[in-house]
Protein backbone atom coordinates (compact mmCIF):
# COMPACT_ATOMS: atom_id res chain seq x y z
CA UNK A 1 0.00 0.00 0.00
CA UNK A 2 1.51 3.35 -0.84
CA UNK A 3 1.52 6.13 1.71
CA UNK A 4 0.52 9.29 0.53
CA UNK A 5 2.39 11.02 2.95
CA UNK A 6 5.94 10.39 1.46
CA UNK A 7 4.18 11.80 -1.63
CA UNK A 8 3.97 15.49 -0.17
CA UNK A 9 7.67 15.97 0.57
CA UNK A 10 8.29 15.69 -3.10
CA UNK A 11 9.46 19.44 -4.16
CA UNK A 12 12.19 18.55 -6.56
CA UNK A 13 13.02 15.75 -9.87
CA UNK A 14 15.91 14.23 -7.16
CA UNK A 15 13.17 13.95 -4.76
CA UNK A 16 11.33 12.27 -7.86
CA UNK A 17 14.81 10.11 -8.05
CA UNK A 18 15.18 9.39 -4.51
CA UNK A 19 11.36 8.02 -4.64
CA UNK A 20 12.07 6.10 -7.25
CA UNK A 21 14.97 3.82 -6.01
CA UNK A 22 13.39 3.33 -2.98
CA UNK A 23 10.37 1.65 -4.34
CA UNK A 24 12.68 -0.15 -6.40
CA UNK A 25 14.23 -1.24 -3.25
CA UNK A 26 11.05 -2.62 -1.51
CA UNK A 27 10.08 -4.42 -4.62
CA UNK A 28 13.23 -5.92 -4.51
CA UNK A 29 12.63 -6.71 -0.92
CA UNK A 30 9.38 -8.45 -1.15
CA UNK A 31 11.07 -9.99 -4.42
CA UNK A 32 13.33 -11.99 -2.29
CA UNK A 33 10.59 -12.98 0.21
CA UNK A 34 8.08 -14.51 -2.07
CA UNK A 35 11.28 -16.18 -3.85
CA UNK A 36 12.43 -17.52 -0.36
CA UNK A 37 9.00 -18.81 0.78
CA UNK A 38 8.44 -20.12 -2.67
CA UNK A 39 11.87 -22.03 -2.28
CA UNK A 40 10.61 -23.12 1.51
CA UNK A 41 7.31 -24.57 0.52
CA UNK A 42 9.06 -26.12 -3.20
CA UNK A 43 11.93 -27.65 -0.37
CA UNK A 44 9.33 -29.48 1.89
CA UNK A 45 7.24 -30.65 -0.96
CA UNK A 46 10.10 -32.39 -2.87
CA UNK A 47 11.30 -36.05 -2.25
CA UNK A 48 14.25 -35.01 -1.89
CA UNK A 49 13.25 -32.33 0.92
CA UNK A 50 10.97 -34.91 2.24
CA UNK A 51 14.08 -37.59 2.25
CA UNK A 52 16.42 -35.21 3.96
CA UNK A 53 13.87 -34.08 6.77
CA UNK A 54 13.15 -37.83 7.56
CA UNK A 55 17.04 -38.87 7.98
CA UNK A 56 17.62 -35.88 10.33
CA UNK A 57 14.81 -36.82 12.44
CA UNK A 58 15.80 -40.38 11.92
CA UNK A 59 19.17 -39.07 13.23
CA UNK A 60 18.38 -37.27 16.12
CA UNK A 61 15.68 -40.25 17.10
CA UNK A 62 18.88 -42.21 17.06
CA UNK A 63 21.21 -40.02 19.07
CA UNK A 64 18.33 -39.62 21.64
CA UNK A 65 17.92 -43.36 22.24
CA UNK A 66 21.64 -43.70 22.30
CA UNK A 67 22.32 -41.16 24.89
CA UNK A 68 19.12 -42.81 26.97
CA UNK A 69 20.77 -46.27 26.87
CA UNK A 70 24.33 -44.80 27.93
CA UNK A 71 22.66 -42.90 30.84
CA UNK A 72 20.63 -46.00 31.80
CA UNK A 73 24.19 -48.03 31.42
CA UNK A 74 26.18 -45.59 33.92
CA UNK A 75 23.42 -45.86 36.46
CA UNK A 76 23.42 -49.23 36.96
CA UNK A 77 26.96 -49.89 36.28
CA UNK A 78 27.36 -47.67 39.48
CA UNK A 79 24.35 -49.85 41.23
CA UNK A 80 26.53 -53.36 40.34
CA UNK A 81 29.73 -51.82 41.80
CA UNK A 82 28.60 -50.92 44.70
CA UNK A 83 26.62 -54.34 45.03
CA UNK A 84 29.97 -56.56 44.36
CA UNK A 85 31.75 -54.16 46.97
CA UNK A 86 28.85 -54.93 49.69
CA UNK A 87 29.02 -58.79 49.02
CA UNK A 88 32.94 -58.53 49.59
CA UNK A 89 32.34 -57.49 52.85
Amino acid sequence: MINTKQFRHIRTFQDIKLEKARLRYEMLLAENSLTAGLSAIQGLLTLTGFLSRFSEGFSYAQNFVFRIRQTFGWIFRKRKKSDRESNRE
